[in-house]
């Protein structure tokens, strides 16, 4: 199969990049034979353009990509959890940054989104890892991407931050926002967190409603573009018990919520986010979310499936080269 023209921008960098004479280097946080690194962030530093980080089985610290033409991915069958933030900045067009089948959740003094990427002009590829965003009174985001147009989510799993179950003002999170950048996801779930509620367990409760959940996708502006992905709305947070003031349930997040963007899609899903739990004498319920919100933003475009040049496998099963990419 032949890539159409909108992805081989995605495609030629980072063959080139795997093509390079590379240089690996083994990162472990038990250290031991054969290890370069006992942090990711001290391979990232030393490693040249074209270079590649395998990561093993461990628990690491948040890292930065800033400027830099690598590839960070988890060794076969290991198991890398990522406690922090990881940013990919400022990737040379001649380049590419690829981050493969790593998991990622914030840690507890991380306050906005676990995944950050952009400003970039260079190609950028997220294959094979989870992400989740901060669960707090004010939650995070799973990923963000801003003024960067050359972004590929590939089988990747993001799971936006749930508001707090009591008294919190704070909507859900979304799985991922996307602000004037170009944004590819393909075989991806995008998930938004649970709006914030106003409940205690006690009947004093006064304080506000049930808040909206998060979508698993916003397009504030900037483009995105969906195949075989499945996009689920965030629950809506519960109201108070008071028995005297009306408190209303939170309504769910939408599947993919526009504000200024475009989005097309193919053979996709899209679940609205359930209503939250009205628990006052007085009737207020929330309502569900939309699938897609506003109505008239997406469009269908009909596209075949493809095979992108991804470091560690190809998804139609037609190996190329090694690491230079898949044959069509």
């Amino acid at each position: 199969m032949k890539p159409s023209p909108s992805r081989a921008f995605l495609l030629a960098p980072l063959a080139l990049a795997c093509a390079a004479h590379a240089t690996e280097f083994v990162v472990d946080d038990n250290g031991g034979p054969g290890v370069d690194f006992t942090t990711i962030q001290a391979a990232i530093d030393v490693a040249q353009p074209g270079d590649h980080v395998r990561v093993r089985s461990g628990t690491y610290a948040g890292f930065v990509i800033d400027g830099k033409w690598i590839v960070v991915a988890e060794e076969p069958g290991a198991d890398a959890w990522i406690t922090g933030r990881v940013v990919v900045r400022n990737v040379p067009i001649t380049g590419g940054v690829q981050c493969i089948g790593l998991r990622i959740e914030p840690s507890i003094a991380t306050r906005d989104a676990a995944l950050e990427i952009g400003p970039s002009s260079g190609p950028v590829a997220i294959s094979r890892c989870t992400v989740s965003g901060r669960n707090s009174s004010i939650p995070s985001a799973a990923v963000r991407v801003t003024d960067a147009q050359r972004v590929l989510f590939h089988d990747a799993s993001m799971s936006g931050g749930h508001a707090s179950s009591v008294n919190s003002s704070s909507i859900g999170a979304a799985g991922i926002e996307v602000a004037t950048s170009s944004v590819e996801l393909h075989g991806c779930i995008a998930t938004g967190g649970r709006g914030g509620s106003n409940w205690d367990g006690t009947d004093n409760d006064t304080l506000f409603d049930g808040q909206l959940g998060g979508p698993g996708l916003r397009v504030a502006s900037g483009s995105a573009h969906a195949e075989r992905s499945n996009f689920v709305g965030g629950r809506g947070g519960d109201s108070s018990s008071h028995f005297l003031d009306l408190r209303c349930a939170g309504d769910g997040g939408s599947g993919v919520l526009s504000s200024g963007g475009s989005f097309a899609h193919y053979l996709c899903t899209f679940t609205p986010g359930a209503a939250g739990i009205d628990q006052s004498i007085w009737s207020c319920n929330g309502a569900p979310g939309a699938t897609i919100s506003p109505v008239g933003i997406a469009t269908e475009p009909g596209r075949t499936p493809i095979c992108f040049g991804l470091f560690d496998a190809c998804p139609c099963g037609n190996e190329g080269h090694g690491p230079a990419g898949c044959e069509n």
